[in-house]
């Protein structure tokens, strides 16, 4: 189902789950890592851009490494946002996920333009048959 089948309320629905689950599991592989891993966040980006389009990637990914920042980085409870190594690697997933984004806006606008040249690709067929056939 395309993204603009579904309703604003579902689309950024989907994000907010989807990130909510991510943020779960960046949790979970906390305790199993020594530090943050991204990749769940950077997924959530992906789905949502993929099913919901950039405005709820971009939910998501606002989301996420907001939380990121504020929870994962740093002594809990400490205005320290933690090392410049962990800095950098938020920042550097932080970079991917934008990326996703603007690669996500950039397919979305090509593909409207080449369905918008299709339809005008059929209409000039139909017409041109028209007068092929004549009065």
């Amino acid at each position: 189902m395309e993204a603009a089948n579904r309703s604003a309320r579902e689309r950024y629905g989907l994000a907010l789950l989807l990130t909510a689950g991510a943020f779960a599991a960046t949790l979970v592989l906390l305790v199993v890592g020594g530090g943050p891993i991204y990749g769940p966040l950077l997924g959530a980006v992906l789905i949502a851009a993929w099913l919901g389009g950039v405005g709820p990637a971009s939910v998501s990914l606002a989301i996420g490494w907001g939380l990121a920042l504020v929870l994962l980085l740093g002594p809990h409870g400490d205005l320290d946002l933690g090392t410049d190594e962990d800095l950098v690697r938020w920042a550097v997933n932080l970079g991917f996920g934008i990326l996703i984004v603007v690669v996500a806006g950039i397919l979305r606008a090509g593909r409207r333009q080449a369905t918008e040249a299709a339809t005008e690709a059929e209409g000039s067929l139909e017409r041109a048959e028209a007068l092929h056939r004549g009065p």
